[in-house]
Parts: C-alpha cells; structure tokens; sequence
C-alpha cells in the first residue's frame, strides 16, 4: 500500500501543531508577549504550509492534546498555534477582542481570531454580538539565518 505525500505533509503538520499546542499552554502562567515571542523563534517549523491543511492540522491538535492532557482547547491556543504555523509569510495577524458590556457582569466575554492578509481565517464567530478587537499582534517567525547567526 502507498501512502501519497499529501498524507505525510498532513501527518507532519499535525505533529508540528500537537506540539505548538503544547508550547501555548503556557498562556495559564505567562503572558500573552512571551508565549508568541517564543512561538515565533522556532525556526525548525514547516515554511510554506498551505493554510487550509495548516487549519485542519491545528484543530485536530488542539482538541487532541485537550482530550490527551486535560489541557486548553481555545479560541486563543488555536490562533496561537495556526499563526505560528504560517507566520512565515505576511499578512498574518492575531486579533483579540471583547463583547461590548461584557465586563458589567464581572467577567469579560473574550474571543481570539486570526486573519491572513486581512481574510478572517480561524475562528471569526461572533455568536450574534460582533466582538469590539482590542488588540492586534502581527505574527511573523524569525528565519532561522538570523536565530543562528548562519548566512
């Protein structure tokens, strides 16, 4: 039986997402800006993943490594690992925002998404209230020319 190299690419993206998805649990004890600073500065991650095999691969890991190791599985771990996934190219952004008056009720009714040159790309569901974006963080990973000093 032959396994066609699309399979391998999948498998492989996959594997590369399980494991950013374990990096960006480190979101419960540190913040925001150190997590992506060190998503970003994995130079040994895939170059030009296409995106819609990138989306798959993240969602699988996500929920995977949730069901696996009881860890989180959200909108802003997907948008941190999909990011880091094809943050070798422009026009990736993070967004993060907020349902106007959700902060009245004691708690704030948080989402993240990504966009990839301005197209919404993971997770843009509002759920009725349109979110109010708060913050906007451009993705884009290190080469590994400048992480190693090798030219």
């Amino acid at each position: 039986m032959k396994i066609s190299l699309p399979v391998y690419r999948d498998i492989f993206l996959f594997v590369n997402a399980l494991w950013l998805a374990w990096i960006a649990q480190a979101i419960q004890s540190r913040p925001l800006s150190n997590v992506i600073a060190r998503l970003e500065a994995l130079w040994w991650l895939p170059r030009g993943a296409d995106a819609e095999s990138a989306r798959r691969a993240t969602l699988r890991a996500c929920g995977r490594l949730a069901r696996w190791t009881g860890g989180l599985d959200t909108c802003l771990i997907r948008a941190l690992v999909l990011g880091t996934l094809l943050a070798d190219r422009e026009g990736v952004v993070l967004h993060l925002g907020f349902r106007p008056g959700s902060a009245g009720a004691g708690s704030a009714d948080g989402h993240a998404w990504l966009t990839l040159n301005g197209e919404p790309w993971l997770d843009p569901e509002t759920g009725g209230a349109a979110y109010v974006e708060s913050l906007r963080l451009p993705m884009r990973r290190v080469s590994r020319d400048t992480t190693s000093g090798l030219r």
